[in-house]
């Protein structure tokens, strides 16, 4: 099996449960996520980096949809 061939499997597995949040509870998990990445980790390298990213672009999307003050800002 190739590092590659080992990344996808992995990546497919995370993603069930890394995604966009569809309730508010889903939305307060990637919150709570993302301030133990913040607390436990170094966000600005590799591969931390990236997962946070993602995991904050989710929150934003759910935000915009959701929040009205967000949704203001954004219109």
């Amino acid at each position: 099996m190739t590092q590659y061939q080992r990344i996808l499997e992995t990546w497919q597995n995370l993603s069930f449960d890394l995604r966009e949040p569809q309730t508010e509870a889903e939305y307060l998990t990637l919150l709570e996520f993302t301030q133990q990445l913040t607390d436990e980790h170094s966000v600005e390298s590799e591969p931390i980096k990236t997962l946070f990213w993602l995991a904050c672009e989710y929150l934003r999307r759910w935000e915009v949809l959701h929040d009205p003050w967000t949704s203001q800002a954004v219109a």
